[in-house]
């Protein structure tokens, strides 16, 4: 601590770093600011002590903003991640065979009908697929590996400038 100065109480500090910014939005200098937060709070602080409180508060800020952003990030990747499950067990369950049942006449009369069980074998909906690597290309866009889409039809030139990979 520096000869001749007192440390002020954490409520007093942090009443100052509010009216610090309040008056730098204003876009008044570091020395009127020190001169109005000391005449409202009633305790001298310096120029350089205004400058330091508002570095600080603009640490304090940035850091939550991160938070807040990394929060939300985190949580629409766990939305994203819920969706591409959902087309999986779509995509699975499109799969495999399917049977359907049906009533064939065996002859003229009313009476004689038989129950005919058709099983097809599916391939899996198309449309699926598409879902999953919609959530995939997102997911990537999200954190930050795809700057840009590609163009097939440029021979890999966008390729090359994203990646730095030579395509021939």
């Amino acid at each position: 601590m520096i000869k001749g100065t007192k440390p002020r109480d954490r409520l007093i500090k942090e009443n100052q770093k509010e009216l610090i910014c309040r008056y730098r939005a204003k876009s008044f200098s570091f020395r009127e600011i020190s001169v109005l937060v000391s005449k409202e709070t009633g305790v001298n602080i310096s120029h350089e002590t205004a400058f330091n409180d508002y570095i600080k508060a603009l640490e304090e800020a940035k850091k939550q903003v991160e938070k807040t952003s990394t929060y939300g990030l985190i949580s629409e990747l766990e939305k994203l991640d819920r969706l591409e499950h959902q087309y999986w067990t779509a995509w699975e369950k499109s799969l495999g065979n399917s049977s359907k049942k049906k009533i064939q006449k065996k002859g003229n009369q009313d009476n004689d009908t038989q129950k005919v069980v058709e099983e097809t074998k599916q391939n899996g909906e198309v449309s699926f697929l598409n879902g999953i690597k919609s959530c995939i290309e997102l997911r990537c866009k999200m954190m930050g590996y795809i700057t840009s889409s590609i163009d097939i039809k440029s021979n890999g030139k966008e390729l090359e400038a994203i990646t730095g990979i030579i395509v021939k």
